[in-house]
């Protein structure tokens, strides 16, 4: 028998309302982007990152989609985001892991875990 997490978790974002999620979600959310961004727009400054953004524009033609350099070029989406990953993780910079883990525990606690298990509330089941 398949496991069915996927579609599960897919039912679960379809029918999440944004009032649901908790506002420190949210904010970790938002610091992780815009970390993420300046992350990257740092990581394409790298000598060694010159190669793939030519390589990205190269493949990628003049797409729909922001390379997250300085120029802000744009290219195909999968173009873009290859770029834009490798510009990300060009520089080992990031406040997203600790921002997460001063509010979400690495592992949930037992009686979470268990609470999933019976199918709880969505706004429960979130934390």
């Amino acid at each position: 028998m398949m496991a069915r997490e996927t579609r599960r978790l897919a039912e679960f974002a379809n029918g999440l309302a944004y009032d649901d999620i908790p506002a420190p979600v949210i904010a970790i959310t938002k610091a992780c982007l815009i970390d993420t961004v300046a992350v990257a727009m740092f990581g394409s400054g790298l000598p060694w990152s010159n190669s793939v953004e030519q390589f990205a524009r190269h493949v990628g033609g003049n797409g729909s989609s922001t390379i997250l350099a300085p120029q802000l070029r744009r290219a195909s989406a999968p173009a873009a985001a290859l770029a834009n990953g490798t510009f990300a993780h060009a520089f080992e910079s990031t406040i997203c892991a600790s921002l997460a883990s001063a509010f979400i525990p690495a592992r949930p606690p037992p009686s979470a875990r268990l609470q999933w298990r019976r199918n709880a509330a969505r706004r429960d089941a979130i934390f």
